[in-house]
């Protein structure tokens, strides 16, 4: 408890600023260093048979996702390895409003403290504010854990606000659409009306799934070497998956109410 104690203060540290340091963050919206393009032009894959158990799991929990309030989401990588430039923090959302050609989950899982976490995330060309410090590009995250690959029960669901800073929901039943929990993108006013994920009720829309393993050596490259912002980072490429599997696990997600609660007192 003592190490996730000192992992959730990190992870306050580096993302309690979030909204600040976003604010400096500057990209022009059609960028012209190669392998980033504009994110209407984005394809998505298609969702490939699953053939591992890995990722016949992933497919059998995919999550749904409602759209409440800001972007859609769009997908951030291609084929070819090219990344999304993101969209201009001051357009309206109707420019962001659904992709011609798609939009994409993706996952990743992988073993922590005895449960199988399947990670779920999603990209937004841009995310808007209350506190003009609107930014370009977001992603959520959320967890599906499982006691076992072989049971495949799922225990808990756990999903980010921002970065590493991961929140547990459970019991679990109304969020849920038989195997598939129900997300929802929303405007988090206690967050200056940044946007987050967080489960609802209400039933959204899947999303064609491709996992890291699906994914083509030249989109796990560009997904590696993208440059999204100071606090906007790929949460579940190599630099970063297992630190978020740490954060976003039962414990680690305690460890950072512990902490959370001690700074209240």
């Amino acid at each position: 408890m003592k190490l996730f104690l000192c992992l959730a203060a990190a992870s306050f540290a580096i993302y309690g600023t979030e909204a600040r340091d976003k604010m400096s963050y500057q990209q022009t919206e059609h960028a012209t260093k190669a392998g980033v393009i504009n994110y209407k032009t984005v394809e998505p894959f298609p969702e490939p048979k699953p053939v591992t158990i890995a990722q016949k799991a992933a497919v059998k929990f995919k999550p749904s996702l409602l759209i409440e309030s800001g972007c859609h989401s769009y997908a951030a990588v291609n084929a070819a390895g090219d990344t999304s430039g993101g969209l201009n923090p001051t357009a309206s959302d109707k420019k962001c409003a659904g992709s011609a050609l798609g939009s994409q989950v993706y996952s990743r899982s992988g073993w922590y403290d005895g449960a199988w976490g399947i990670m779920y995330a999603w990209y937004f060309p841009k995310d808007t504010s209350d506190a003009d410090s609107s930014v370009r590009h977001d992603w959520v995250s959320t967890i599906v854990w499982l006691n076992s690959t072989v049971n495949q029960t799922v225990v808990d669901v756990t999903y980010s606000q921002d970065g590493a800073s991961y929140y547990l929901q459970t019991p679990l039943d109304k969020y849920m659409d038989d195997t598939h929990p129900k997300m929802v993108y929303y405007k988090d006013d206690s967050r200056e009306g940044y946007h987050g994920i967080n489960v609802t009720e209400t039933a959204g829309d899947f999303h064609d799934l491709i996992d890291w393993t699906q994914l083509t050596a030249k989109a796990r490259k560009g997904l590696e070497k993208a440059d999204f912002g100071p606090n906007t980072t790929v949460p579940f490429n190599d630099a970063n998956f297992e630190m978020n599997l740490k954060f976003g696990s039962i414990d680690g997600v305690r460890a950072l109410y512990e902490f959370l609660s001690l700074l209240a007192q």
